[in-house]
């Protein structure tokens, strides 16, 4: 691999000849003394990181110089602790979480507090990346030195992290918008219903999960389709109340993120009413 640019002593952007692409190199002196088109020394070489597609490397490699070499080494070691060592390769999922924890050690020196908006939605909707969140936070915390500790709220900023994996994304933007329209529509089926949700209730667990994927489609312009008319229809027939509460789901989207959901999303949404409505 040869060197694209020096970032700084430990931050590299490289050009992997093996996979035709530019990756990012971090390592303790990787970079010291390193010009353009070195050959990158593998001994030095800690971790690699490959950008996804469309994201410019220059500007992730600019973001992973800024963040302390230790924060890497924290997370990384809390994932391995918290069982989430699978997670360890998602190039995005470790520098957000290396950043945020990194910027929270500096805002904590201010001893300024931030509370993160929808917490009460985000342990109820991800119930199973908020048990992993807390996991994190935990090891996290015992990896810290000086005095220093992240505080509690910071669970929900975890896990609205691993939410967002899916968005190949270390905006959070993304999820929070999610997060309050999966809530909004929640709202508006218990509304429909005359009562609320049970959240707990299966069905209404794979619905939300269906929620989660079909906002990831619709954010990637990928949205379902293809599903020959006479069985949308069918549906729609079969399942006349749950059409009509789709319909009003259709229009939340249509408001909030002003995308026209196809004729198969909608059939999709059709079905998990029904069984909610069973």
């Amino acid at each position: 691999m040869n060197i694209l640019r020096v970032f700084n002593n430990n931050v590299v952007l490289a050009h992997s000849s093996d996979d035709n692409c530019e990756i990012i190199l971090t390592g303790r002196g990787i970079g010291f003394q390193m010009k353009p088109g070195d050959t990158v020394k593998q001994e030095k070489i800690e971790k690699k990181f490959v950008p996804d597609e469309g994201r410019d490397p220059g500007i992730l490699a600019q973001t992973v110089a800024d963040i302390p070499p230790e924060s890497f080494h924290i997370v990384s070691r809390a994932m391995e602790e918290a069982g989430l060592s699978d997670l360890i390769s998602n190039s995005i999922l470790l520098i957000s979480l290396a950043d945020h924890v990194s910027f929270v050690l500096k805002r904590s020196k201010t001893k300024a507090n931030f509370e993160y908006p929808l917490p009460v939605e985000v342990r109820t909707l991800y119930p199973g990346e908020y048990g992993q969140a807390k996991k994190l936070f935990a090891a996290i915390n015992n990896h810290l030195t000086g005095g220093k500790k992240l505080p509690v709220s910071e669970i929900t900023a975890i896990a609205l992290h691993l939410v967002n994996i899916g968005f190949s994304t270390g905006d959070l933007s993304y999820t929070y918008a999610m997060t309050g329209i999966i809530r909004h529509i929640l709202a508006e089926i218990g509304k429909y219903c005359g009562k609320p949700l049970n959240i707990d209730a299966e069905n209404t667990a794979r619905f939300i999960t269906h929620l989660r994927y079909m906002f990831i489609r619709i954010c990637r312009k990928k949205q379902l389709t293809g599903t020959p008319a006479q069985i949308s229809s069918s549906i729609s027939e079969a399942f006349p109340e749950a059409e009509k509460c789709t319909e009003r789901i259709s229009e939340i989207f249509k408001d909030q993120m002003k995308t026209q959901l196809t004729t198969d999303e909608k059939a999709y949404i059709t079905l998990h009413l029904s069984r909610i409505f069973a």
